[in-house]
């Protein structure tokens, strides 16, 4: 029969409750990893939001690095009627002027009307693209001026023949008037001839007596000029003998005044000369005193600077007392600020032993509980590299590489064993744990590395610390005693001072009344030197004079001398010019009669030629009758050669003119035939639906006007190169280019004017637009030019007649929106880590990243750049154009400066966008991209963060799992025992009962 067993039914206890409460304990560790986990989680989710905000400030700084963020341009037309203007951030701020001279047109034609409804005929329909050239300016002339070339050849060949006769009788009419020309020719030859010798007689006459009257002319301008002469001459030479008179009085005069002048001369220099040797001595004297003052005040100069140097010296030696003090207290603080180093030094070393001796303590534990279980070899081994882990812990300095590998290799091989424990035996690797997770708690490697580098940074220990304080003080001590000492030495310098101000004193009033003495010595020598500068000048005047009085006599000799000579020259020439006089009135008399002579010549002569040239003039008259006859033949020969020449031209362009009134059609490149097969039944309609469908360049209309239908062809493309010929090639009819079947639908002027062409209908040829930007000229196949200007495009809409302003201006609005995100995406980021690394005070609650040296490391970077500088812009730092940093780490902006800077040219543009090959000096934008980049890419800091922060998860959770599975397999292990406890005491129970009957039976049998 079965049995129902319970635990702690044998023994009696709550076992259910004990082995609760023994897992609880186990499981205790579970809420301080929780809330480590929930701590983390909630530093992932805010690390997340710094991610997403450094990413935004990333791609705006990546976007603003770019020169086209910032090109933002507004255009306008003056005329919108006539063009308007579109442009991109690449066009150039300017202006220019455009006139519009035509508008790109499309080719088009129509045929005759034809009944409505009927067959176009039967045939083939070549169509072809291209240009037309020699077209008239007025649309669909090129038919008429055909019609009307065909029209001149009759009436040309008509007029030839009337011009041939008109010059056959102008010939006649040349000769006759001809001959009688050489008759009048000979009688006007004989009466030249008589005319030519009479005005020859006369014109000597003539020339004989104009020579005779030059002669006479010639011979009074001389006796009237030999008159002026003699006058002059005559006058002249009274007036010199007035001045050699003149003259010798003067020398007279000289010489009686002369010895009185010399001797008062030379009495006057002799004073002068006395005064300038006396000025002399006196300026000698001068110049002794002076020396003698300046001597006085160098001395007393000196006395003033030996006493101040003294002074100087004693002050010299309290400050050097000074600085003796000033050091020991120096190296008192300095031992002092060591001793405290040193002190945290200690204090991060006994945490890193008290780390180690948990390790110990737990090494120790595991080898006891190893001791208990030696059958398995997988815990013995666990223990063992536990300890060496722990050992080599205690041995690694944290500076030499090989003790850094040997706790390496250890803690690897330790991790090696517990693996190797847990697949052979979850539950004692549990219990393994379970005696290790207090020091595991601890990372006692990492605390003995950090005091390792306290004391490293304190370049001490405490005992040297201690020592090195206390050696300060004795300097302090010695340097106290110093002091003393050099104050001694100070007041000393101080009763020496005021003596040697007391010396400084009477050498300042010695030095003073010296240079008073130096002063008025100097004037005296300056005085003295003045008195000898005008005596010598009154000398050098006093013999100046004296010369002059020697020199009055021999000046007015030479005076005579000089007047006299000029005197006899005078009286010579008025007796010349008395000779001069007589000899040309002699002359002038028989000059006079000569002309009275040839004046009788003369008239004789002229009356001769005037008979001659009456005969002549008679002769004259009718030869240029007989001539103008000539020349009107002449005239007439020449006048009807040119008209036969004229209408023999007008035939031979009559002819021609047909051909050449045509325009003449140029295949487009590239372009080939495409052809309609038109049958015998197709309408209009049907025609122009099949070239519609060929879609091949040129567009087809059907076109009905209430009774007749007529088609209508036009080119799909505007432009002169976008023309197009239609051929026809009818079915049945060797002609295609009458006006019957469907060569009515043929446009091809440059054959003949027939189909389109002679319809009557104006035919519009295709043309470019043509514009002229800032007087150069443009042409384009529409009515849009593009590509003549970067970023620009006009759409012409009409013909111009004065020209239109088309302006192109920077628009500063997109600077400043983009200045303005940037400082809202630095600011939303620079809020986040503000918040993220704050201790509020008031609840005494730190952040999530308070004091995380990664995440402050962040703000300090931002803030760095952002005071840092950029070269290559008129603008080098933010606060320049108005972004000024706030004392939360903000950006405010000063628009006022933003506005200044934004309309200041591409300047600040290039604040950001600078690309000087220098991450410290380029562009903000550049700066902060390469930033944001580095910081979020592979191994940046961001990153990594974010991945310390998910292996902390991870680690986490692990822990989690350990603490569960150990509690699970606490808790089995502890049910089993207490299973086998319980078995055990019931068996002693019913053991206890029997042993008690038992008892109770003997007594009984023994009572």
């Amino acid at each position: 029969m079965a049995s129902i067993s319970s635990t702690g039914i044998g023994s009696g206890l709550d076992v259910t409750s004990i082995i609760s409460q023994l897992v609880a304990l186990e499981k205790q560790p579970l809420k301080s990893l929780g809330l480590k986990a929930t701590a983390v989680n909630a530093q992932v989710s805010a690390l997340g939001d710094i991610k997403s905000q450094f990413s935004g400030l990333t791609d705006v700084a990546t976007r603003l690095s770019t020169a086209t963020a910032w090109a933002a341009r507004n255009a306008s037309s003056s005329n919108t009627s006539a063009a308007t203007i579109a442009v991109t951030n690449a066009a150039a701020a300017t202006s220019f002027t455009l006139d519009v001279d035509a508008l790109a047109q499309k080719q088009s034609v129509s045929s005759a009307a034809i009944t409505a409804g009927s067959y176009v005929g039967a045939g083939t329909m070549t169509f072809r693209l291209g240009a037309w050239a020699g077209v008239s300016t007025n649309a669909g002339t090129d038919n008429t001026g055909v019609a009307a070339a065909d029209a001149a050849l009759p009436a040309a060949q008509a007029a030839l023949v009337t011009a041939q006769t008109n010059l056959t009788n102008a010939n006649t009419a040349l000769t006759a008037s001809s001959t009688a020309l050489a008759t009048a020719d000979a009688a006007l030859a004989t009466a030249a001839g008589d005319s030519a010798a009479a005005d020859g007689a006369a014109s000597a006459a003539t020339t004989t007596y104009n020579s005779a009257v030059t002669a006479f002319n010639a011979a009074e301008t001389l006796r009237v000029s030999s008159e002026s002469a003699l006058t002059t001459a005559n006058a002249t030479s009274a007036s010199t003998a007035a001045a050699a008179l003149a003259a010798q009085t003067a020398l007279g005069n000289a010489t009686a005044a002369a010895p009185a002048a010399i001797a008062a001369a030379q009495a006057d220099y002799d004073a002068a000369d006395l005064t300038l040797t006396s000025a002399s001595t006196t300026a000698a004297t001068a110049l002794s005193d002076s020396t003698t003052a300046n001597a006085t005040w160098t001395t007393a100069s000196n006395a003033v600077t030996s006493t101040t140097a003294t002074l100087t010296s004693a002050n010299s030696t309290l400050s050097t007392a000074t600085s003796g003090l000033s050091t020991a207290n120096a190296a008192l603080t300095a031992a002092n600020t060591k001793f405290t180093l040193a002190a945290a030094a200690n204090t991060a070393s006994d945490a890193a032993t008290s780390a180690l001796q948990d390790d110990q303590t737990a090494s120790s534990d595991l080898q006891a509980y190893a001791t208990l279980l030696p059958s398995s070899s997988e815990l013995q081994t666990y223990a063992t590299s536990y300890a060496t882990w722990v050992a080599s812990i205690a041995a690694n300095d944290h500076v030499t590489a090989g003790l850094q590998t040997n706790e390496s290799n250890a803690r690897a091989a330790m991790l090696s064993a517990r693996s190797a424990l847990a697949t052979a035996d979850p539950a004692v690797r549990a219990a393994a744990d379970a005696i290790t997770a207090p020091a595991d708690a601890t990372n006692s490697s990492l605390l003995k590395g950090q005091a390792i580098d306290t004391a490293t940074s304190a370049g001490t220990t405490p005992a040297l610390a201690a020592s090195a304080k206390a050696t300060a003080l004795a300097a302090q001590a010695t340097a106290v005693a110093d002091v003393a000492t050099a104050t001694s030495t100070y007041n000393s310098a101080v009763s020496a001072q005021s003596a040697a101000a007391a010396a400084v004193a009477t050498a300042n009033a010695d030095l003073s009344t010296a240079t008073s003495d130096k002063s008025a010595k100097a004037a005296a020598l300056v005085a003295a030197n003045a008195v000898v500068t005008s005596a010598t000048a009154d000398k050098n005047s006093k013999a100046a004079v004296l010369a002059g009085a020697n020199g009055a006599v021999a000046a007015a000799t030479v005076t005579r001398d000089s007047t006299a000579a000029t005197a006899v020259a005078a009286a010579a020439a008025a007796a010349t010019a008395q000779t001069d006089r007589d000899t040309a009135t002699a002359d002038a008399g028989t000059a006079g009669a000569a002309v009275t002579t040839a004046n009788g010549n003369k008239l004789v002569a002229n009356a001769d030629a005037s008979a001659k040239a009456a005969v002549l003039a008679t002769a004259t008259s009718d030869h240029a009758t007989v001539l103008a006859a000539v020349g009107t033949a002449t005239t007439s020969v020449a006048s009807a050669t040119v008209a036969v020449t004229n209408a023999t031209t007008a035939v031979t362009n009559a002819t021609n003119g047909v051909t050449t009134a045509r325009p003449t059609f140029t295949a487009a490149s590239g372009s080939s035939d495409f052809s309609i097969t038109a049958s015998a039944t197709d309408t209009v309609a049907t025609l122009a639906a099949k070239i519609n469908a060929a879609n091949a360049g040129v567009v087809a209309t059907a076109f009905f006007d209430g009774t007749r239908d007529r088609l209508q062809l036009a080119s799909k493309d505007s432009g002169a190169a976008a023309g197009f010929r239609a051929q026809v090639t009818d079915t049945g009819d060797s002609v295609n280019n009458d006006e019957s079947g469907l060569s009515r639908m043929a446009y091809d002027p440059q054959g003949s004017a027939y189909g389109m062409a002679g319809s009557g209908i104006a035919a519009t040829y295709g043309s470019d637009a043509r514009a002229r930007i800032n007087g150069m000229a443009v042409t384009s196949k529409t009515n849009t030019l593009t590509g003549n200007m970067t970023g620009v495009t006009i759409d012409l809409k009409a013909v111009t007649t004065s020209s239109a302003t088309m302006s192109i201006s920077e628009d500063v609005t997109l600077a400043v929106k983009n200045v303005n995100d940037f400082v809202t995406a630095y600011n939303t980021l620079n809020k986040t880590l503000a918040d993220l690394t704050k201790y509020d005070a008031g609840t005494k609650t730190a952040s999530l990243f308070q004091a995380d040296s990664s995440i402050l490391g962040l703000q300090s970077v931002l803030r760095n750049m952002l005071g840092s500088i950029s070269t290559g812009s008129a603008y080098s730092r933010l606060s320049d154009v108005g972004m000024e940093r706030q004392l939360d780490g903000s950006l405010k902006m000063n628009t006022s400066k933003l506005s200044t800077a934004a309309n200041n040219g591409t300047e600040l543009q290039k604040l950001f966008t600078t690309d000087n090959s220098n991450t410290q000096t380029n562009g903000f934008a550049m700066k902060f991209a390469a930033l944001g980049a580095g910081l979020l890419a592979s191994g940046g800091a961001v990153t990594n963060k974010s991945k310390a922060l998910s292996d902390a998860l991870v680690r986490n959770a692990k822990d989690q799992t350990k603490v569960n599975d150990h509690a699970t397999a606490v808790e089995a292990r502890l049910r089993k025992t207490y299973s086998a406890l319980d078995t055990k005491m019931a068996s002693l129970t019913a053991l206890n009962s029997y042993v008690a009957q038992q008892v109770t039976t003997w007594n009984k049998s023994n009572g």
